[in-house]
């Protein structure tokens, strides 16, 4: 009788979860899966939209060094800026490849029931939540630092061999990545927590349904 009572009254089912601070109807919970999915749309196509950029862009490096070339970097230089090119070229099209396949939402039917609307909610999240908490490798951002690494360290060692103050020219690239580090990192961890926080609160009203 008390599960038949709840089956028919989900709003109230999901305001008596333990979860603190934590209430949703099922029509809210639909409207904010059908919000999600829209965001997550619009996420793939910005992320396609850079990842098709950065191939084209580095491609075009590769491609074309060392015609663009303005300093000798000595033959192995060339051939390590060169690959670096390449690999940032492959690595903007992989990035924008895994980013879509993680946030583009599956075939939602619109009659789907509250369950299963929760299921694939609940699913899409989790998904987001592992591709951010391993996006070093899921990303591929390993090569591309990997890649810059191939560029910037020959232009190092050209500076360190002609004059060491000429490093200043490679400063403004550290300075670049230090600062991305210091917004990337924390607001990482924020949106981690802020998925987990939600993976918790779904699956605390899935299993009372």
């Amino acid at each position: 009788m008390n599960s038949d009572f709840h089956m028919s009254n989900p709003q109230k089912l999901w305001q008596n979860q333990p979860t603190e601070g934590f209430t949703m109807s099922a029509d809210k919970l639909r409207r904010k899966a059908q919000q999600c999915d829209r965001k997550a749309r619009r996420a793939a196509f910005v992320s396609a939209a850079i990842a098709l950029f950065l191939f084209l862009f580095f491609g075009w490096g590769f491609l074309s060094f060392p015609r663009f070339q303005t300093f000798d970097l000595g033959p192995l230089g060339e051939w390590s800026t060169r690959l670096g090119l390449g690999l940032l070229s492959l690595w903007g099209l992989y990035s924008g490849y895994k980013t879509y396949k993680v946030f583009w939402p599956g075939p939602a039917a619109a009659d789907a029931d509250l369950k299963t609307t929760l299921q694939s909610y609940r699913q899409q999240l989790e998904k987001r939540h592992d591709y951010s908490q391993n996006i070093w490798l899921r990303s591929g951002l390993i090569f591309c630092f990997l890649g810059i690494a191939m560029i910037v360290v020959p232009v190092l060692i050209r500076d360190l061999v002609i004059s060491p103050r000429l490093l200043t020219n490679v400063a403004p690239i550290f300075v670049l990545l230090v600062l991305w580090l210091a917004i990337f990192i924390p607001q990482r961890k924020r949106r981690q927590r802020k998925l987990q926080q939600e993976i918790d609160q779904l699956r605390t009203f899935e299993k009372g349904i």
